[in-house]
């Protein structure tokens, strides 16, 4: 499936957030997510918003807590995701 480049962007800069031992883990996990959000809506091509979608549901529950405060720091509106956030 294709990225939109902002994806990308949008990818790379969540993937910092995930501590260095767990990256190559979560890499896969996340960019598997970010597709299958794109599939659902009937999407060609990945857009940040999957990729935002895909990050809180590959995200371990117990960590899911700290989500908001990483999209806080990144100026990331939670408001479109709040049926996936604790």
């Amino acid at each position: 499936m294709e990225w939109e480049s902002a994806a990308e962007q949008q990818f790379n800069q969540l993937l910092k957030e995930v501590p260095i031992m767990f990256r190559a883990m979560a890499k896969n996990a996340i960019r598997s997510g970010a597709e299958n959000a794109a599939r659902e809506r009937g999407a060609s091509s990945v857009s940040p918003e999957d990729v935002i979608r895909g990050y809180i549901v590959t995200t371990p529950g117990p960590q899911k807590g700290g989500l908001r405060k990483i999209f806080e720091k990144l100026g990331i509106d939670t408001g479109p995701y709040e049926d996936l956030l604790p």
